[in-house]
């Protein structure tokens, strides 16, 4: 359910960047997510320092740089794609830190998705999207920097953590775009937004964040990065068919061959991968 949710926010960003700067968008996004919530939940008994620091790194800096890169007109199907290098990233960091296990397969996966990175970069790199494409790899980079934060949480109530932590992102997002935007600009965006933009918002706030974010952070919690990642590989396949079949997108072809292969790579390194270690250890149980 989060890749659906994740895979046709995409549309929602677009929609929503049709009244709202990104970061006034942003902000309204996780306001909303978290507020009225907080006032039904206690905030969470953890450091409340890691605690800010997962909004920064979720909130501010992977959704603030990727509705960033919307805006500068990098295709929002594209974007679904290139935000699940955060997989690879993921996965090196878990090895690195909980030294979880990383298999020649996902180092294969790796390798074709780079491939494909390189095919869409030689083509964003030569036109205005260059800025796009470099947001949304940092933005994919400190998405895995709150997945590795999130797994040294002991959290009991999932629902009342993602209402929090929507509201501390909130903050320093409105200051943002406070900074960037001004007061009046975001005035007369929240009185002259339309319609479908407010429900792209209720979308995204609800479903995309609120739902969505509660099963994932359940999941990053009691299971290895590797076997949560494969859910990943959906949001793409989601991000870019719901893109085709409502906003008309079309990418040109060689950018399509590098869609591909980055998804691809995402199957070796993490379907592929994940099906072939869970039939190893089912096999050392029979033998056992």
């Amino acid at each position: 359910m989060p890749p659906m949710f994740w895979g046709l926010s995409f549309v929602a960003i677009r929609i929503g960047l049709e009244s709202f700067a990104p970061f006034t968008l942003c902000a309204i996004r996780f306001f909303l997510a978290g507020f009225p919530l907080i006032l039904l939940y206690k905030f969470p008994p953890l450091d409340w320092r890691r605690l800010v620091a997962y909004s920064i790194f979720i909130g501010v800096l992977q959704y603030g740089l990727m509705f960033w890169a919307i805006y500068l007109r990098l295709p929002a199907g594209m974007s679904s794609v290139l935000i699940q290098t955060q997989v690879y990233i993921t996965i090196f960091l878990a090895w690195v830190i909980f030294r979880e296990r990383v298999s020649l397969l996902q180092i294969a996966g790796f390798v074709i998705s780079a491939l494909g990175l390189l095919v869409i970069g030689y083509d964003y790199f030569g036109g205005a999207e260059a800025v796009g494409f470099i947001l949304i790899l940092l933005s994919a980079l400190f998405w895995s920097a709150g997945n590795i934060l999130l797994k040294t949480f002991r959290i009991q109530d999932f629902a009342g953590f993602i209402a929090w932590t929507s509201f501390l992102s909130s903050l320093p997002l409105f200051v943002l775009a406070l900074s960037v935007e001004g007061p009046g600009q975001m005035l007369q965006q929240i009185q002259s937004a339309s319609l479908r933009s407010w429900l792209a918002l209720a979308f995204m706030a609800l479903f995309a964040t609120q739902l969505a974010f509660s099963l994932f952070s359940k999941m990053m919690l009691k299971l290895p990065a590797g076997k949560v990642m494969p859910f990943g590989t959906l949001v793409p396949v989601f991000g870019l068919g719901s893109n085709a079949l409502f906003l008309g997108e079309r990418l040109p072809t060689r950018v399509l061959w590098g869609a591909l292969l980055v998804l691809a790579g995402l199957v070796v390194a993490v379907v592929i991968s994940s099906l072939l270690r869970g039939l190893e250890q089912r096999s050392k149980r029979e033998q056992a």
